[in-house]
């Protein structure tokens, strides 16, 4: 009798296992919404126009130049980690998910309220996709912290999100500005 009582419990922890870790995808819900031309697929070449220097650089290397010239003390930054934004995490980062060409995080191994993101997108779409990203991002996106102010810069191809305390955005804003 107690194993049949097993079978019965073990069958139902089961079931419900698989019922809750349905493997199918979400359902497209964004079908209904208005379109508007922020989604559309971003043509990865750069202007001719364009001969900013930013343009071309890697956008880990950017971070590093922002660190280095701003008015900031180096050890501020000594223990953040840069790392690539995959499209699965864009909607974390920037509060909505939209088409790019590359894009970074830099932020402290241990979080306090503080993220700098850089998103390299068609040129033609910057000043669009800088207005999704500043009505968008979250500064409560943390589980037990929040930042308490967020900017967003355009500097050539390249947008910047910074969501800490005002003084460091607004440092790391000239700085990241001054790159040409």
């Amino acid at each position: 009798m107690k194993k049949i009582i097993c079978l019965i419990l073990i069958s139902a922890c089961f079931a419900i296992l698989f019922a809750a870790c349905d493997l199918t995808k979400p359902v497209d819900t964004t079908e209904n919404e208005k379109s508007t031309d922020l989604t559309d697929e971003i043509d990865t070449t750069l202007t001719k126009e364009s001969n900013k220097v930013i343009n071309t650089m890697k956008l880990s290397d950017i971070i590093d130049k922002v660190y280095s010239e701003s008015s900031l003390p180096a050890d501020d930054y000594k223990y953040y980690v840069t790392n690539e934004i995959n499209k699965d995490s864009c909607e974390y980062f920037f509060g909505k998910d939209f088409n790019y060409i590359e894009a970074v995080s830099s932020e402290p191994e241990i979080g306090y309220g503080y993220s700098f993101c850089l998103v390299r997108v068609d040129e033609s779409k910057t000043n669009d996709i800088a207005k999704l990203i500043e009505e968008n991002a979250k500064l409560d996106k943390w589980v037990c912290v929040s930042a308490e102010y967020k900017t967003v810069a355009v500097n050539g191809n390249v947008i910047m999100l910074c969501m800490t305390k005002e003084e460091t955005c607004t440092a790391l804003k000239t700085a990241f500005l001054n790159i040409k």
